[in-house]
C-alpha cells in the first residue's frame, strides 16, 4: 500500500538505511541524503568516527537486519564476518573472576562497522525505488504553514547544499532525521517557531582507545588460545591500581584482524600513542591481552575518542508538532558505544516505524507523535541498561530528567536495584546468566525478566547464598589466565 510519492531520509548510516528500507514499501520514491561520500569498499568515512572502534552485532539487531534485508547474514559471512558463541568463544574476566566456559543460547556477528554498513548499503542500493545521494548536506527543513487542509504545520521537503556549493530545494511528503548525534534538526525546528526539544544527557566521562592488528593465522596461534575474543571487565570497587578500572577488549573482524580496545569512565587518562597503549594493556588485570598483541602485527595508529555520553532528545514529550517529520537512531537517542547497542537499536527502531506504518497513515498529522511515543517505549530498554552501568562505574547519583515525576524516579530506582541483584546472582547461576544475556541482546525486556517468577526465585536463592556466605574478591587470587 502506497501512502505518498516521496520520502527523504537525512543520513545514510545504519539507522537511515533501515528507515529507507521500511519507507520503500509505503512511498513511490525514497531518497537518502548524506554529506559524506560513500567509499567503494568497506572503508572508514568521516561521518562515522566510531567505525574505528570495535563492533559486534547483537542477536536482536542481526535478526532485524536479516528480516529487513534478506541475505544480510550470508553476505556478511561471505565477506569475512565471524559468527561466534560468546559463552564458548570468548574468554571473559568478570569482577569476581573468569566466567565458566559454556554455550549461550545466542551467537554474535563480529565484523568491522564499515563491513556491516557496506553490506546494508549494497542491499539498500538494490531496492528499485530508493536513491542514495552522496555529498549532499541538508541545511534546513521546508514546510507549509497552516494553509493546509488539516490546519497543521507540515514538512514539505528539505533545503540541501551539494559539494560544489549548489543549493537545491527537494520536495517530499515525509522527512526522517537519521543524521546521528550531530543532528541539526532541533535547531531547524526552533527556527520554524516550534518549541525546543528537551534533552537528557548522562555523561560518565567515558573514553576509549583502539588499535587494529593483524592476528596470527592458523598454526601460528598458541595451542592454549582456545578463545577467539577477549573481554576483561574493570573492578568497580576495590581496585588497587588505576589500570584495574579499565576495560580490555579484543574483537576479531574480517581478514584475521583484531580490534583491541581499552576503555574507562570518570575522565581517566586515555592512551593516545602506541607506547601508552601498550603500557596500558600491559597493566590490565590479566597479562593475556598484552601477550596476544605481542604476537600480532599492529596495522593502525591508536584511535582515542571521548564524547561517549548517553543522550536522549525527548520527542515523545515534545510540545511541538510538525506533520510529516520524524527522527530516529542516534538523532533521538545515543548510548555510550562501549555497550554495543547502537546498530541493533537502530534496526529495532525501524521495526517500530514499520509497525506504526502498518496501522497508520504517515501523512496523518498525528502520526509523528504516536510514532515517537512507540519508539520511546523501546528506547527505554537499552537506555536503562546503558545509563545504569555508566552511573555505577562513574558513581553518578543525579536523577534522570527523562523521569521527572517522583513515582517514575522511584520505579526506575527499584528497577535498577532489581537488575543489579540479578547481575550479582548471575555470577553463580548459569540459568540466570542466560536470562540476563537475553536482556543484553535486546531479545527480552527488563520488565519481562523482572516479571518471571522462575527467574526471581533463582535470584532470591542465589543472593541469599551470597549474603550468608559472601565471597571476597581477592584480585591476587584470580588466575591470570582463563580455564582451558
Amino acid at each position: 500500500m502506497q501512502n505518498g510519492s516521496h520520502a527523504i531520509v537525512i543520513g545514510g548510516s545504519v539507522a537511515g538505511l533501515c528507515a529507507a528500507r521500511v519507507l520503500s514499501e509505503r512511498f513511490e520514491r525514497v531518497t537518502v541524503l548524506d554529506s559524506d561520500h560513500f567509499p567503494q569498499d568497506a572503508q572508514h568515512r568521516k561521518g562515522v568516527p566510531q567505525s574505528r572502534h570495535p563492533h559486534a552485532m547483537l542477536d536482536a539487531g542481526r535478526r532485524e537486519l536479516e528480516r529487513l534485508f534478506p541475505g544480510f547474514e550470508k553476505l556478511c559471512r561471505e565477506r569475512g564476518a565471524l559468527e561466534l558463541n560468546p559463552g564458548r568463544d570468548m574468554a571473559t574476566l568478570r569482577q569476581a573472576g573468569w566466567s565458566v566456559r559454556g554455550d549461550t543460547p545466542f551467537t554474535l556477528l563480529f565484523a568491522s562497522r564499515v563491513l556491516i554498513e557496506r553490506v546494508i548499503r549494497d542491499l539498500t542500493a538494490k531496492l528499485p525505488n530508493v536513491t542514495l545521494l552522496e555529498g549532499v548536506d541538508v541545511t534546513a527543513l521546508r514546510t507549509a504553514g497552516a494553509s493546509s487542509e488539516d490546519g497543521a504545520l507540515r514538512a514539505t521537503g528539505v533545503t540541501a547544499r551539494s559539494d560544489d556549493g549548489q543549493v537545491t530545494e527537494l520536495d517530499a511528503e515525509f522527512v526522517v532525521d537519521a543524521s546521528g548525534r550531530a543532528t541539526r534538526a532541533p535547531d531547524w525546528l526552533e527556527k520554524l517557531g516550534l518549541p525546543a526539544v528537551d534533552m537528557t544527557v548522562v555523561d560518565a566521562s567515558a573514553g576509549y582507545s583502539s588499535r587494529w592488528y593483524q592476528g596470527p593465522r592458523g598454526d601460528a596461534r598458541p595451542e592454549s588460545w582456545w578463545w577467539k575474543c577477549l573481554w576483561i571487565e574493570p573492578l568497580v570497587e576495590g581496585a588497587a591500581r588505576p589500570e584495574e578500572q579499565y576495560f580490555g577488549v579484543l574483537f576479531p573482524v574480517e581478514d584475521d584482524r583484531w580490534v583491541v580496545t581499552t576503555a574507562s569512565w570518570g575522565g581517566r587518562e586515555l592512551a593516545r600513542d602506541p607506547e601508552s597503549f601498550d603500557r596500558m594493556i600491559s597493566k590490565l588485570r590479566t597479562p593475556l591481552l598484552a601477550e596476544a598483541i605481542a604476537q600480532a602485527e599492529p596495522i593502525s595508529p591508536v584511535f582515542a575518542r571521548r564524547g561517549m555520553q548517553n543522550s536522549w532528545r525527548h520527542y515523545e514529550t515534545w510540545r511541538g508538532a510538525l506533520a510529516g517529520f520524524i527522527a530516529t537512531g542516534d538523532a533521538v537517542c545515543g548510548f555510550n558505544p562501549v555497550y554495543g547497542q547502537g546498530m541493533s537499536s537502530a534496526s529495532k527502531c525501524a521495526r517500530v516505524l514499520e509497525e506504526s506504518l502498518a496501522v497508520e497513515d504517515p501523512l496523518d498529522p498525528e502520526f509523528p507523535a504516536r510514532f515517537f511515543r512507540a519508539q520511546a517505549r523501546f528506547l527505554e530498554i537499552p537506555w536503562t541498561m546503558a545509563v545504569s552501568r555508566d552511573r555505577q562505574q562513574a558513581r553518578i547519583e543525579s536523577e534522570d530528567a527523562a523521569a521527572p515525576r517522583r513515582l517514575e524516579v522511584l520505579v526506575r530506582k527499584l528497577g535498577a536495584f532489581a537488575m543489579r541483584q540479578i547481575a550479582m546472582a548471575a555470577v553463580d547461576d548459569r540459568e540466570i546468566g542466560r536470562a540476563l544475556f537475553e536482556v543484553v541482546n535486546l531479545t527480552r525486556t527488563p520488565r519481562q525478566l523482572l516479571g518471571d517468577p522462575a527467574v526471581l526465585a533463582r535470584v532470591a536463592r542465589a543472593r541469599l547464598r551470597q549474603i550468608v556466605r559472601p565471597k571476597q574478591i581477592v584480585e591476587d587470587e584470580i588466575p591470570d589466565y582463563p580455564p582451558a
